[in-house]
């Protein structure tokens, strides 16, 4: 059975965003995974519990979705990428993640 997810809460430039990470087999590379807008995270969980169990997965919530807040101007993809590197960042993974986005 796989572990939980652990939800946490991070910093980006003034912005809140919601993260949450599977644990998972260090010798894995681990994935990052979110939804477009207006779909919080809890939604790629279904998809992350049909992965194997030892792959770290890495999901966050858009700014202006779920539990990230709203940012003060829209984002362009650079924004994007930059909230998408963030909780890769800060959850000490030892290999770059591989990405999807639902």
């Amino acid at each position: 059975m796989p572990l939980p997810f652990v939800f946490r809460t991070i910093d980006l430039d003034g912005n809140t965003i919601r993260t949450a990470v599977r644990p998972g087999k260090p010798h894995l590379t681990p994935l990052l995974v979110f939804n477009g807008i207006g779909a919080n995270l809890e939604l790629v969980f279904p998809f992350v519990n049909a992965l194997d169990p030892d792959l770290e997965v890495i999901a966050f919530d858009v700014p202006g979705v779920g539990g990230s807040s709203t940012p003060s101007s829209p984002y362009r993809f650079t924004g994007l990428a930059k909230h998408a590197a963030a909780p890769w960042r800060n959850s000490s993974p030892t290999t770059t993640p591989s990405a999807a986005r639902s």
